[in-house]
């Protein structure tokens, strides 16, 4: 009985030192850029980029044009629009569409 309440009592300070331990004040940070919400929405502008930014997304793929800086870092920018991709999720993965170019990747 000793030993599983000290099984019990080292089992509960663990947890306590646990809980303590991730209470620190990580989720308060701010951006490093200076762009937040009370920024990015104090005016009407704010609001056109944002909603440009979001449909744009469909098919852009970044915001300096075809080889600039895209938004999926690691891939092409012509690989990684929204509208591609989900055909290739909805499409290669079936047998109704045939992959007939020799692109790296989609084979697999």
């Amino acid at each position: 009985m000793k030993k599983v309440i000290l099984q019990a009592s080292i089992c509960l300070a663990v947890f306590v030192i646990s809980i303590i331990q991730s209470c620190t004040k990580k989720l308060d940070l701010k951006p490093t850029n200076d762009v937040t919400s009370e920024t990015v929405y104090a005016n009407l502008a704010g609001y056109k980029s944002v909603l440009a930014k979001v449909y744009g997304s469909f098919a852009l793929t970044g915001n300096q044009g075809p080889a600039g800086n895209g938004d999926v870092q690691g891939i092409d920018e012509g690989f990684s629009d929204f509208f591609r991709l989900f055909w290739k999720a909805q499409e290669l993965s079936t047998d109704e569409a045939v992959i007939s170019w020799g692109d790296v990747g989609i084979q697999d």
